[in-house]
């Protein structure tokens, strides 16, 4: 006889894009799939209660205390064994980016200005953005 364990699978701050086969969470969201809490805060599961962890693109966007205690919390709810991925921007990719748009501003390329203004807002963005949007 083999035995069917419905895993558990969790995205934390996902926006409005989810799937409904996970446990989809964010601070706030119009999709009914959406469960709403503030990470922050802590993630409102049990423990050992989810058999994956995952979050693309949030862990940036917290201060180090805020971040320390979301990768607790996600450890506190991942089950034995279980596994969690976190996705963050390449940084060095970004760095380097911003120093291409700055050469071709300089050499007065077309559209230089506005790709490079748009790569300071993407390098700060990064860097400082708390909040969603």
């Amino acid at each position: 006889m083999i035995w069917l364990i419905k895993m558990r699978y969790v995205n934390l701050g996902c926006g409005n894009h989810c799937d409904s086969s996970w446990i989809n969470i964010d601070i706030a969201s119009n999709n009914m799939e959406v469960i709403c809490c503030d990470l922050r805060k802590g993630i409102s599961l049990p423990d050992n209660s989810c058999d994956v962890v995952y979050h693309s693109h949030l862990i940036e966007h917290l201060r180090k205390n805020e971040a320390k205690l979301l990768l607790m919390e996600c450890f506190r709810v991942l089950k034995p064994g279980g596994i969690i991925r976190v996705a963050a921007p390449d940084l060095e990719k970004i760095c380097r980016a911003y120093l291409e748009t700055l050469e071709i501003a300089r050499n007065g390329e077309l559209n230089g200005d506005l790709d490079y203004q748009w790569m300071m807002l993407e390098l700060y963005d990064q860097t400082v953005r708390e909040n969603r949007g």
